[in-house]
């Protein structure tokens, strides 16, 4: 009786058919074109908002330029609203009581409107005590600098009163002020103040 021949295989299609079966595993790891069979994760993403291989994923770390703070960004800032009773009003700060009795301290620049009935009025048309609301922007330290004081309604006398109380205001000033302190040695001698 005849022994049936073997069949070889040649070497490459071993080496292919290893390569396939050891490949196949790793599959599922590098995703479907279209994301995981069935839609995937609920909100149609992977978790953290990342996607698969080659899609947006984590950030790769790298250095950022520090930004020019002489250029502006075209994109407008976001503004707050601060809601409350006028404390003081003076060239470089409005001071708001807000309704849950914080004082809130914001820096007035050239650009800060006052409006009263939808119409632009004078600074000095606001009086201690006339409930406001304030359209601010926020720097990145955190100070607040104002953009509209709009006039909601005048005080009345009573709260005209109570808004006369001294009120005590946060002094710190931000790196764009130039009123640090300047520090000195005891025994160097003193110098005339630049203006």
């Amino acid at each position: 009786m005849e022994r049936p021949s073997a069949r070889r295989i040649p070497g490459w299609g071993l080496a292919s058919l290893l390569a396939l079966t050891l490949s196949f595993p790793a599959l599922p790891q590098i995703g479907y074109p279209g994301g995981y069979p069935g839609g995937g994760y609920p909100g149609g993403g992977y978790p953290g908002g990342g996607g698969g291989i080659g899609g947006p994923g984590l950030p790769i770390p790298h250095r950022r330029k520090k930004k020019d703070k002489t250029t502006k960004d075209t994109a407008p800032e976001a503004l707050s609203n601060v809601t409350g009773t006028l404390r003081q009003l003076d060239d470089k700060s409005v001071v708001v009581e807000a309704q849950d009795t914080r004082i809130i301290n914001l820096k007035r620049t050239e650009k800060t409107k006052f409006y009263n009935d939808a119409k632009e009025a004078k600074p000095s048309d606001f009086k201690p005590g006339d409930h406001v609301q304030v359209e601010a922007t926020q720097d990145a330290e955190g100070f607040f600098y104002a953009v509209n004081v709009i006039l909601e309604k005048p005080g009345t006398a009573a709260e005209r009163t109570a808004a006369a109380r001294p009120v005590e205001v946060s002094t710190q000033a931000s790196q764009d002020d130039d009123e640090r302190p300047i520090l000195r040695r005891k025994d160097a001698p003193a110098k005339a103040e630049q203006p």
